[in-house]
């Protein structure tokens, strides 16, 4: 829920809900109005004061989604776990030989 959503729901004015966590009423009016993203220690202090009913994810202005990668990292990624992979395979294999070597 966004923090204006909560302010209006329990008809919390800037003031309180300021008092509440620690900061200026100022501070309060631009994250309700997503002028600017509070500072970590706020957004924790809000979730905590909204009984998580505002979280810190609701208060920053970008959503927090998990962006479409960089094609250059995908593929790095798929490298990664291809070598990965490899490496695990001739483990098994070498594993599987020393198993062969050990019951001949």
């Amino acid at each position: 829920m966004k923090l204006s959503e909560y302010m209006s729901k329990y008809d919390f004015i800037d003031e309180v809900i300021a008092k509440a966590v620690g900061c200026c009423t100022s501070s309060i009016w631009k994250i309700r109005r997503g002028r600017c993203e509070p500072k970590l220690w706020m957004a924790v202090a809000i979730e905590d004061i909204t009984h998580g009913q505002v979280t810190v994810r609701d208060l920053l202005l970008t959503d927090v989604i998990y962006l479409q990668e960089d094609p250059i990292v995908t593929a790095e990624k798929n490298r990664v776990s291809k070598i990965i992979q490899e490496k695990e395979n001739e483990k098994n294999e070498g594993d599987r030989y020393r198993s062969l070597s050990d019951q001949s």
